[in-house]
């Protein structure tokens, strides 16, 4: 079943802006809200053990002053809060941070990863993804870290980061293919098809 919210205008577009070479080195993206099952308590642990990356939170919006009382309590100088961003500015993230970390405990999907893929961005999730499994299980499962634990999901960062460039390349284009299957046009066919056989 392909579940999105893109049109296949969309991953079209999405596609043929993505540029991999003009990808930040650093900068991690991380698009959640504050809830207990999205993990991002998880990235902060990370943040402490990773020095390295600037870790890029968007869509916390009305928990902004509380989660940013929690990093000023870590100490940590290398994450963003950005509460929210309008579609255009957010493609604009999904094209020029390097990865798209989704941390979920537990979520049947999590449509950040349909919107990541469809601009060929990297993708560290965990098993609590929904989309991050049927995206990545068959090709990609060195990038699925075990649910609720930073120390796997830092170690799949640096997998992906002590990649060759030209591995890093093929992940970017199988991302950019599979997006390609998941459209709101195909959404429809599939029910139509379903339909159709109890008619």
């Amino acid at each position: 079943y392909s579940f999105t919210s893109l049109t296949q205008k969309e991953v079209l577009e999405n596609a043929n802006n993505s540029n991999f070479s003009n990808r930040s080195d650093n900068k991690i993206l991380i698009v959640s809200k504050y809830s207990h099952y999205k993990g991002i308590d998880l990235i902060l642990k990370m943040a402490t053990k990773d020095n390295k990356n600037k870790y890029c939170f968007v869509g916390i919006d009305k928990a902004k002053n509380e989660f940013e009382e929690q990093i000023k309590e870590l100490g940590l100088n290398n994450v963003e809060v950005i509460p929210f961003l309008q579609k255009k500015e957010l493609n604009e993230m999904y094209r020029n941070c390097k990865m798209l970390i989704l941390p979920s405990r537990r979520e049947c999907w999590g449509l950040v990863i349909n919107e990541a893929a469809s601009h060929g961005m990297p993708i560290v999730s965990t098993y609590g993804s929904g989309a991050a499994v049927e995206y990545l299980q068959d090709s990609y499962q060195k990038y699925l870290a075990k649910t609720n634990n930073a120390d796997d999901l830092l170690e799949k960062v640096k997998l992906y980061e002590n990649s060759s460039k030209s591995e890093k390349q093929k992940y970017v284009n199988f991302l950019l293919e599979k997006s390609k299957k998941y459209t709101i046009e195909n959404i429809v066919d599939e029910h139509i098809k379903a339909f159709n056989e109890f008619i």
